[in-house]
């Protein structure tokens, strides 16, 4: 009997076996990542493969509650890691 993993998605709240969701690290520079074969140190939150909850999901309010970041501390994502991940994913899923 195998055992399924389920994870939430950040973006839409669906939850769905742990493959079939991509997973995002924060790393320890306060970068974000995208994890695709889910082997990356770090505090991690899963996405569906999909425009929409990508959207969703890339706004700060959502990561720092994913991520238990609290807003304007010395912890507070990499900004510029947001937009970066936010395309990777994107040209992920548009292959």
């Amino acid at each position: 009997m195998a055992i399924v993993i389920l994870r939430t998605c950040i973006g839409c709240y669906r939850i769905a076996n742990k493959k079939e969701l991509i997973r995002i690290v924060r790393s320890s520079d306060n970068s974000i990542i995208a994890d695709l074969d889910g082997t990356k140190n770090g505090r991690g939150a899963y996405l569906c493969p999909n425009i929409d909850c990508i959207n969703k999901a890339m706004n700060l309010e959502k990561l720092n509650r994913a991520f238990r970041t609290a807003p304007y501390s010395v912890n507070q994502l990499a900004l510029y890691s947001i937009d970066k991940t936010m395309q990777t994913l994107i040209e992920l899923i548009k292959q």
